[in-house]
């Protein structure tokens, strides 16, 4: 006749799968914390866009900043916390952070080659906004030989060469970028712009009515709509564009000012 077990025995089997079960939760638990622990930029990041999405500009770079802590943000995410703080006003803080990034990769790794060109287009407006204009235009200009074309370099390279003055280089990659992308809102403006400041107004004017149809949001480009109406005689559009352009927000990156805006207005 076979024996049960004893209570003993019966007590030390389950003492037993309780441990067992204890020490696979902690370790799950372990597992788990690592995890989150190793993917902390992503909550960050997340955090990021969902204050962006809120018009929380200053919790999106409060993220973004823990994020970089974390040591995992991606080459997009970067080049995005680098325009903000640029926006902000943060031009030393934007440059560090692509540095870092040009010099020490991301996520453990050394960049790509789209990766690094994209980092060097938005490096760029850090150039220009230390007061070295000249070092931006070759930059981007090395980009551009290279084949790398985006809506952002073009439209950064344009502006630096209309700031420039360089009127023949600056209508050639204006015209390419046009032709590369018909609707690119900076594309379209840096043309206007480069048309009226070779007093071309009608040129400009049409250009600004295409660019209107497109509904831009920064004020340039109804600052300088509204110049162009002024100067083909239309001072009722003109007087419309001035008022939108002040319904817009201005930042560290706006070419124009309010007051400038608000003075034009006042003559029509």
């Amino acid at each position: 006749m076979s024996r049960g077990p004893t209570h003993d025995e019966f007590a030390s089997f389950w003492y037993t799968e309780a441990m067992i079960l204890l020490l696979l939760a902690l370790l799950f638990f372990a597992l788990l914390a690592a995890y989150l622990w190793w993917n902390r930029s992503a909550l960050f990041v997340a955090g990021a866009h969902r204050a962006f999405q809120r018009g929380d500009e200053k919790g999106t770079l409060a993220s973004f900043a823990k994020a970089e802590a974390a040591g995992r943000l991606d080459v997009q995410n970067t080049v995005s916390y680098a325009y903000l703080a640029l926006k902000n006003g943060q031009t030393g803080a934007a440059g560090e952070l692509l540095d870092r990034c040009l010099s020490q990769g991301r996520r453990g790794r050394s960049l790509k080659e789209s990766d690094r060109r994209l980092v060097e287009s938005y490096r760029a407006l850090v150039l220009w906004k230390q007061g070295h204009l000249d070092q931006a235009v070759v930059v981007l200009e090395e980009l551009l030989s290279l084949g790398y074309q985006t809506t952002t370099l073009y439209g950064n390279l344009g502006f630096f060469l209309v700031l420039q003055k360089n009127w023949e280089r600056a209508e050639t990659v204006c015209l390419q970028a046009v032709a590369w992308d018909p609707e690119g809102k900076v594309i379209l403006d840096n043309l206007a712009s480069l048309y009226m400041e070779k007093e071309q107004w009608e040129k400009a004017a049409e250009i600004y009515q295409r660019l209107l149809a497109l509904r831009p949001q920064f004020p340039e480009a109804w600052s300088g709509a509204g110049w162009a109406a002024l100067k083909t005689g239309d001072a009722v559009e003109a007087k419309r564009c001035w008022e939108q352009a002040l319904r817009l927000p201005f930042h560290s990156l706006t070419t124009v000012e309010r007051a400038n805006i608000e003075a034009a207005l006042a003559m029509v």
